[in-house]
């Protein structure tokens, strides 16, 4: 699934399907997506709406594409597009139905020799904007490259098209219909070229879709129109403005060509312009009546031109209408440049990372002047005491007709554009006008401000923005005298943090990060700090700033809580609630209840909290509103799980960047939480620049480069002789001695039948396709699902009752033995367990088997702020009493104190285990008196071939490895490809004994050929029955304590035996930990020894292949159908013929073969041979070994809703049984049949019998 098109809570977005592109929309719930129906869809915009009229039209128009086929299929909840449709589109319909913007790409043409010549060509590609060649492929009209995926609009695709069937030479009637279809799609110069000399001089053709103006340098108010790609709207919602010269879609020179010689010398806008050289500008349907519109202004009147310059978007909105402008999308097709800002808005933005030329006074966060430009001249700065002064001056001599007028010696233009820009600055000193309390009485202009986030300066590519020290204000190595208000003794290492805390301050630096551990009492330690530093604030007659707290909602009444139990009145003075329902107080009279980012102008009233000890607000209440907040000066800003703003590209981390603080603090116990850019992110907030580039630091710290990470450390945590250093990380185990024990438990469990069976299965076929499996289709997708059967192989309500679901988990059974203690001593425990179903399931079960007044209460993501905290203060409350908490890990595993329970089951874990260990920290922490144990239940197989690398122990093992890794140094826990690999790796495979040669084994098979190496998976032991439950702790280095398994007896083929046959068979199980004891595996009732369930042969390149083993597993039996599902079955003549060799080689063995099919994906025909022709030379090579009528054979596309996940190679072959059931054997094969039946590459095939 590709790029998405967000529209409120419903999100769009695009497969492809062979050549078509299926699209889909899902609406976001509580308890996750699911899909939106297709009747729903033209109610999410009116964008959407008007793409989807276009669309129904040729539905109901019966419009058929060029290859017969319909060019739109609507279904429930899907909508298939055939690629001319999709290069029909405009761009503002493709986007609202997130289809990827146009490509950036120019397609190069040319041909050779003469069109009427036998040998006529074309040769086509795609080049970049500087006309380097790009490496690009082409799927229906989608086009890949750079790892990015972007729609061939009309006419590339056609062009494209014509291109690629002409890439070799045709008959001579194909060739002269192909060039009269190129004389069409191409502009008419290169067309008239073609016709007149018999070929096609090198022609270029590049595609625009948006646009920006180009003012003229003498006349302010004369203008061209610019060009752009669909790329630089990308450009500018990530914050970085466009540039006319360097982002256009075409050079200077051809720039110049397009507005002297091309668009102005046609009234009319044209589809395409040609330019110079070949070269030609293809201009996007949608965006052609806007261009109209451009043209004719040109022509008007001074006073038009002059309006359209400064209003661009408003002239255009009100010439076009309002239905034109939506349909065509305006707001995305006007680019607002770097030149045309300067010129035309004149304002440079008056927050500090945009204007590096101003200094900020040092009590305020206005700057001490503004600046306009004009034209090229240097800035002109302007006080804020002279904005208003100035622009009445300007309305004055603009009404007195005067073209200019004389300020601090500077001439100034007396235009609407001049006009314009003093009325932005007014806007901003209105506000802070009001803050002081001074009159102003003057009607403003409303603000046109378009942007609605305040640019900031980044740290990515360049550094734009780096912090400089303050002053020291005292000597740094000052000692902490804690500030009587108070009321709660420290913890001596708290005093060492926030004596940390007041060396940086001192020292002048602008912020640092507190990462202690969980639990060492980080919110003391900040609000212990900000009791020192308003006592040191007092002491300096430093002017009364306040304090801002940015915390997740859930946290912020624990700040209140917390601000009350450790101070004295008056504690650091007034509290101003900045979030939720609150705001309304605080609102701006004539903000009309918009957001900052929708009004574009600050909404809140600053001066509500100018006077307030302690502002507290939630990280999307400061995105909503940060122009509101970027315009206080605080004296200290904390963000309390700044993890947060690990993204750097976030609208939250954008957010942060506009506040104005002397001094900055971050906490979070994981610093490090997905990798180690999460750090340097971080870091961006708080200290500007003290990391470097972005781009340099992900390539100086790599988390495989031990010694580049204690290099990071060291300059995170190192003290430096003039400053404390930035970061603090301690870890409880290393400052808490007095900290009672905590113990954890991981216990290995054997799985019940039921789950012991569904895990099998899921080895089996992971085994089966080891070596073909992609990491981010069927390897993830395997370990997700043993993931979830190793918890409950059914869910919640598929159960008859809660006892018989309990003893289908061999998870659940040890949880509720450990509740059952729990109970017994009356003391209360937490279960994290990330299922929202499990979870409810649990809380039900839970109530009913303990007796519980009430279901367990429940945390989750859905759980609002509030209600967390009174759920937690009712359990905290409950003393002497047994109780259980649900949570699930990240929603429950943040800035909650839930020390009454002093018992943590990890029901379900976390991939990260920083998330894990935050999780357990909830409980052990400061404040918790009693031992703490953690659980951590196994599921595992009850084979001992199984067991040692079920799913349960290969992660706990994953976990404790990347665990000590985190604690030493600073390395991403964040599971990564090789992880996925090395887990996947891990559970996909049988443990091994040691054998004896086959001759003293009488139950193995015979030794295998030299042409092949085959290897034979002994049986798995049956699942032990539902009464037995066998728990171990883990003990690593445990030997066996009985010697290797004889050979194991196999399931023949034919007969499968039943759940209840199994359960018989067993005897009870010794416990499949590591150090598992062995048993002997026994057969089954009535069953012969036969083969092996499971059975693998490598095939090594070079060698002959020898079919033997693998055709006598089907020699003398009927086979009703016999499958091979490969996308590449049909692709070309080799794999054709490889096909009907290995069914050839069947059909010889079996006594019948019934019916063949083969599937495939339309896709992967080779080049220039279409599917049709595929099938038909697959049809006809079928005749040539087969009678008509005998075994007819099936050719199967795949199906279109499953393609994405079509890799695996696999032969289905179904062998009939007593009252019509079918046994399906099969084989996997890792290269596909043309890697088996030829000696050019290796292959292997694993063989799976059937189950039950």
């Amino acid at each position: 699934m590709f790029t998405t098109q967000r529209t409120r809570a419903i999100a769009f977005s695009f497969d492809q399907d062979g050549l078509d592109v299926l699209i889909s929309a899902q609406v976001k719930t509580l308890l996750g997506t699911k899909p939106l129906p297709f009747e729903q869809w033209s109610a999410t915009s009116s964008n959407v709406a008007t793409a989807l009229t276009k669309i129904l039209a040729d539905i109901e128009d019966g419009r058929i594409a060029s290859d017969g086929r319909p060019r739109a299929i609507v279904s429930d909840t899907q909508l298939r597009l055939h690629p001319e449709l999709v290069a029909d589109l405009d761009s503002p319909s493709a986007s609202a139905l997130g289809l990827p913007a146009t490509t950036t790409l120019a397609l190069d043409l040319q041909s050779q020799n003469l069109f009427h010549e036998t040998s006529f060509v074309l040769k086509a590609r795609w080049l970049r904007g500087g006309g380097g060649p790009a490496r690009a492929t082409v799927t229906g009209a989608i086009i890949s490259y750079d790892g990015q995926k972007r729609r061939l609009p009309e006419p590339l695709y056609s062009l494209w098209r014509t291109a690629e069937a002409l890439a070799s030479p045709q008959p001579e009637a194909e060739r002269f219909g192909l060039v009269a279809r190129l004389q069409t799609l191409l502009p008419e110069a290169a067309a008239h070229s073609l016709m007149t000399n018999g070929y096609l001089d090198e022609t270029r053709v590049v595609y625009a879709s948006a646009f920006s103006l180009k003012l003229g340098r003498q006349d302010p108010f004369d203008f061209d129109p610019v060009l752009f790609g669909p790329g630089v709207r990308a450009f500018a919602d990530e914050g970085r403005v466009p540039d006319e010269e360097v982002d256009n879609v075409l050079t200077p020179q051809q720039q110049r060509v397009f507005a002297d010689e091309r668009f102005r010398h046609y009234r009319d806008v044209r589809p395409a312009y040609p330019l110079r050289g070949g070269q030609y500008v293809f201009i996007d349907p949608a965006l052609r009546p806007v261009l109209q519109e451009v043209r004719a202004l040109q022509s008007g009147t001074v006073e038009q031109r002059r309006e359209f310059v400064t209003h661009p978007q408003r002239v255009l909105r009100q010439r076009l209408g309002d239905e034109v402008a939506e349909a065509s999308d305006l707001e995305s097709l006007f680019i607002e440049t770097e030149q045309f800002s300067a010129r035309v808005a004149g304002v440079a933005v008056w927050t500090k990372t945009v204007l590096p030329w101003i200094k900020p006074v040092a009590d305020a966060w206005m700057p001490e002047k503004f600046g306009i430009r004009i034209g090229d001249d240097t800035p002109l700065g302007i006080a804020p005491a002279d904005v208003v002064p100035l622009s009445n001056a300007v309305e004055q001599a603009i009404a007195a007709s005067q073209l200019t007028l004389e300020f601090e010696g500077q001439t100034i233009p007396a235009t609407e554009q001049t006009r314009q820009a003093l009325a932005e600055l007014r806007s901003f000193v209105e506000a802070e006008i009001s803050q002081r309390g001074q009159p102003y009485t003057s009607a403003l202009p409303k603000s046109l401000l378009e942007k609605r986030f305040l640019t900031v300066r980044e740290n990515f590519d360049d550094l734009e923005y780096v912090t400089l020290d303050h002053s020291p204000q005292a000597v740094v190595d000052e000692a902490f005298v804690l500030p009587e208000i108070i009321r709660s003794k420290p913890k001596p290492h708290q005093v060492e943090g926030m004596t940390w805390l007041q060396r940086l301050y001192l020292s002048g630096k602008s912020g640092g990060l507190l990462a202690d551990d969980m639990g060492l009492g980080k919110t003391y330690q900040a609000i212990g700090f900000m009791a020192w530093l308003q006592t040191h604030l007092l002491a300096q007659s430093a002017p009364k700033r306040p304090f801002l707290i940015v915390a997740p909602t859930g946290l912020l009444a624990n700040w209140r809580k917390e601000i009350d139990l450790h101070l004295q009145p008056p504690w650091l003075g007034d509290i101003v609630l900045a979030f939720g329902s609150n705001l309304k107080a605080l609102r701006d009279e004539d903000s009309f209840d918009q957001k900052d980012i929708v009004a574009g102008r600050a909404s809140l009233e600053a001066a509500a909290w100018a006077k307030a000890g302690v502002v507290l607000t939630t990280y999307e209440t400061l995105r909503d509103y940060h122009f509101s907040f970027a315009k206080s000066p605080f004296e200290l800003v904390v963000f309390d799980e700044i993890q947060k703003l690990k993204n750097p590209t976030s609208q939250l981390t954008k957010a942060a960047k506009t506040l104005n603080a002397r001094f900055t603090l971050g906490m979070t116990g994981t610093p490090v939480e997905n990798r180690l850019q999460d750090i340097w992110s971080i870091t961006d907030v708080l200290r500007p620049g003290f990391l470097g580039l972005s781009r340099d630091f992900e390539k100086t710290y790599v988390p495989s480069d031990k010694a580049a990470l204690r290099s990071l450390r060291g300059k995170l945590c190192d003290a430096t002789v003039v400053s404390a250093p930035y970061m603090l990380r301690r870890m409880k185990v290393d400052h808490l001695p007095e900290m009672p024990e905590k113990t954890e438990q991981a216990k290995a469990i054997t799985m019940p039948p039921a789950q012991a069976l569904a895990y099998e299965d899921l080895v089996r076929r992971a085994m089966a396709g080891r070596g073909t499996m992609g990491k981010n289709d069927g390897m993830l997708q395997t370990l997700h699902a043993m993931r979830s059967v190793s918890l409950h192989p059914y869910r919640p309500d598929e159960s008859d009752s809660d006892d018989t679901y309990v003893a289908q988990s061999a998870r659940l059974l040890w949880t509720m033995d450990i509740l059952e203690a729990v109970k017994a001593k009356k003391e209360k425990a937490l279960i994290f367990v990330e299922s929202l179903d499990m979870q409810a399931c649990l809380a039900r079960m839970i109530q009913t088997r303990f007796g519980l007044q009430a279901p367990p209460s429940r945390i989750h993501g859905g759980v609002p702020g509030a209600k967390r905290h009174d759920l937690v203060e009712a359990f905290q409350a409950r003393v002497g009493s047994f109780d259980v908490m649900i949570l699930s890990p990240k929603a429950g595993g943040v800035g909650l104190t839930l020390t009454a329970a002093n018992h943590v089951i990890h029901l379900s874990r976390w991939w990260n285990p920083a998330v894990e260990d935050q999780s357990t920290d909830r409980v052990y922490r400061i404040g918790q008196t009693r031992p703490v144990q953690v659980y951590l239940p196994m599921a595992v197989h009850p084979d001992p071939l199984i067991g040692p690398s079920s799913f349960d122990i290969k992660l706990n093992d994953l976990l404790s490895r990347k665990r000590a890794l985190s604690r030493d140094m600073l390395v991403a826990p964040e599971g990564d490809q090789a992880d996925i690999t090395e887990l996947f790796d891990s559970v996909s495979t049988f443990a091994r004994e040691p054998q004896t040669p086959s001759d003293e084994q009488p139950g193995l098979p015979p030794e295998s050929p030299p042409e092949s190496q085959a290897e034979t998976i002994p049986e798995p032991v049956p699942a032990t029955p539902p009464e037995v439950v066998v728990a171990q702790e883990i003990v690593p280095d445990a030997e066996p304590e009985t010697a290797a398994l004889p050979a194991p007896e196999a399931v023949p083929l034919a007969v499968v035996a039943s759940k209840e046959e199994v359960a018989a068979a067993v005897s009870p199980p010794v416990s499949p930990a590591v150090g598992i004891q062995t048993r002997k595996i026994l057969t089954l009732p009535g069953i012969k020894p036969n083969r092996p369930s499971i059975m693998l042969w490598d095939f090594p390149t070079g060698r002959a292949r020898d079919l033997t083993e693998i055709l006598d597993l089907f020699t003398g039996v009927k086979v009703s159908r016999l499958k091979i599902s490969d996308p590449y079955a049909i692709a070309n003549s080799e794999a054709r013929e490889a096909q009907m060799a290995f069914i050839r080689d069947v059909r010889k063995v079996v006594t019948r073969l019934h019916e063949v099919a083969i599937e495939y994906d339309p896709r992967h025909s080779e080049p220039r041979e279409a599917e049709e022709q595929s099938r038909r030379y697959m049809h006809e090579l079928w005749l040539l070994h087969f009678n008509p009528g005998e075994s007819p054979l099936r050719l199967e596309r795949r199906q279109k809703s499953y393609l994405r996940d079509f890799h695996d190679r696999i032969i289905f072959l179904d062998l009939p049984r007593a009252a019509g059931a079918v046994a399906t054997h099969e084989l996997r094969l890792s290269r596909g049949l043309i890697g088996l039946m030829t000696e050019r590459m290796q292959c292997s095939v694993t063989y799976v019998a059937p189950r039950a």
